[in-house]
Formats: C-alpha cells, structure tokens, sequence
C-alpha cells in the first residue's frame, strides 16, 4: 500500500494516485502565528475506478461522533478492495473543534458553518472555509455524506436527511434508506438556509445529513461509542449500496418511517421539562414539554400542533423564550 502524508494538499494528484492512501491539510487562510487555517483530508483511492463518497464532520465543533467514524472508517479501508474513492474530511470546522464550540471562536462575524454556503473568498474566516471546501472538494464528488448531530445543545434521535423534489433526490433517497437508521428526515420548510444539502442539490450530487449523538463530551464512553458505530455502519452500508465496496447493508432498525422534521420554539423561558420520550408517538394538543419557574410554578407549555412522533429535543435543563424546545416529525405516507 502507497501511504504518502503532506501539509500542501495536492487534492488532484491524491485523486489520480489509484490505489494508495493520502493524507494532508488543505490550508485556507494564515493566521497571526504563522500556522494555518486548515482541515484535514484523506484521500482513499481504490485500484479500481468508480464513485467518490465525500464524508464530512464537525460543520459544528460540539458534533464529535461522525469525526471518528470518518477517522476508523478510512483507516480499515484496502484501496485493493475498493472501488471509486473515499474522501474523508473529519474535521471541517478545525478552531470550532479545538474548543467544543458550535462556531468558530476566530469568526468577527460569528457565522454558523453549515449556514454559510455557498460562502466567498473575501469574506470572514468561516466563509472562506466554505468556499474552499465547495469550490475544491465538494464539486469533485459524486456523492456525499454530510456528518451532524445534537452537540452540546439538542438530544436527536438518529436519523438520515435528504432534500426532495431535485434532480438527485431519489439518489439522495436511497442513500439516507441504505445508511440504516430508522428515521428518514425529507428536509422540506427547514427554517433556516445556507447548509451543504441544499448547495449540494444545487450542484446535482446525491447528498445525506445523518443526525447522530449530542452531548457526546459527556456521555459515557459505552454510550458514545454507540453513537460511533452508528455512523461508521452508515458509510459502510452506503458504500455497499453505491457497490464501492461488497457485503451486504446492515439494518440498523426494524422498520424506518419517513418525517418531516418540524423545530417548535419556547414561548416562555424557565426549567424544561419534556414529557415525550424519542420516537414516541402523539396527538395533536398533547403536552410535549413543560415550563416551571424558579418557584416551581408552570410558566409554559409546548404543545403538538399536530399528531406526529417525537425525535429529539433541548438537552439543558432550563430554556430560553424563542429557544428549540421540542423537534417532532410529521410522518409522511
């Protein structure tokens, strides 16, 4: 096996290297000490031609599960037995990383990552992140899983999203079917913009947003490492289903329903109380969370405008008013 690692990624010539393993940094942007803004690559290319799987994590810098499914998956890969290339990036989001944050502590302008595409090379730091990464790696795939999870803010039941109603939706589809987990998200009235699925669709390329673990700094390590596997099982079955790699895809539930996922705010600020538990079905009008004062009396209440089945929901044990408190899905036939 061809192993080669350097800071001055030459993403191109990495690609054309047919069966060898490449690892590197593509720099973005010099910072004060001389070091580099930057995000890691590994490039597996398979002997034999085929797709190119982009994975990505850490978008968010509190989201850690995909990072280390993208590091064990790439590491167990043999460029004999693989057909196409697999493209991990575990580390998007490099300064939000490093400090368990959402964002990165660098931003003047304190963007989200995953809401700033297509981003500009002129603009601040994490805007720039993501026009280098569109520009020079995303356009190079075929297909891409994009990692995210709860983080230090949300509890998310695991799921696979994919955006409907474009040119590579049904690809998209069956992506987010084979990676396994039992809720498939059709991203549809999001309210919020700007994140890689939709610049992905833009451009064509069959795109997933697995959604897996949160608080994963504080989770017990059997608990995490659950979360893990999740995720390193997900890209093993899509490169099965893309026939990049043979076996057969591992069910990782029962039965899978398709939602859409809806994001119900707090009206009222105070200790959260949530009285659904995941994946756990109600009707229209049930109390889905509770809000108490700091004398015990109810302040607020969030309530199912709708029936539909819950999927995640704030982890902190108090809320702010105009805060996440439930996400529901709305089952879809």
């Amino acid at each position: 096996m061809n192993k080669t690692c350097f800071c001055d990624f030459d993403f191109e010539a990495a690609l054309a290297k047919r069966g060898s393993v490449t690892k590197g940094y593509f720099n973005v942007a010099c910072k004060p000490d001389g070091s580099w803004v930057k995000f890691p690559i590994i490039v597996v290319s398979g002997v034999e031609d085929g797709p190119r799987l982009l994975v990505d994590g850490a978008h968010h810098g509190d989201e850690y599960e995909g990072v280390q499914a993208i590091i064990e998956t790439a590491n167990a890969l043999d460029p004999k037995k693989l057909k196409g290339t697999f493209i991990g990036v575990p580390v998007l989001n490099m300064e939000a990383f490093m400090y368990g944050s959402r964002i990165s502590p660098m931003d003047y302008s304190t963007l989200n990552l995953n809401r700033a595409y297509p981003g500009t090379p002129q603009g601040f730091i994490t805007s720039r992140i993501v026009d280098a990464y569109l520009q020079n790696i995303v356009k190079k795939a075929t297909n891409i899983i994009t990692f995210h999870g709860g983080g230090d803010a949300l509890y998310l039941e695991p799921l696979a999203s994919y955006i409907p109603g474009n040119d590579s939706a049904e690809a998209s589809y069956k992506m987010a079917k084979a990676f396994g987990v039992e809720i498939l998200w059709r991203m549809e009235d999001v309210p919020f913009g700007g994140f890689l699925n939709a610049e992905a669709a833009k451009l064509g390329i069959p795109c997933i947003t697995p959604e897996v673990g949160s608080q994963s700094i504080q989770h017990p390590y059997a608990n995490r490492r659950r979360h893990i596997e999740i995720c390193a099982t997900g890209i093993t079955n899509v490169m099965k289903s893309l026939c990049m790699i043979e076996g057969d895809i591992v069910p990782q539930a029962e039965k899978q329903i398709d939602i859409t996922l809806i994001y119900l705010c707090s009206d009222a600020g105070g200790i959260h109380v949530v009285k659904k538990m995941p994946v756990e079905s109600f009707v229209k009008g049930e109390v889905l969370a509770e809000i108490f004062d700091v004398f015990g009396e109810k302040v607020g209440e969030t309530l199912a405008p709708e029936d539909g089945v819950m999927v995640g929901y704030g982890v902190y044990p108090v809320v702010l008013p105009g805060n996440w408190s439930i996400l529901y899905g709305r089952v879809n036939s």
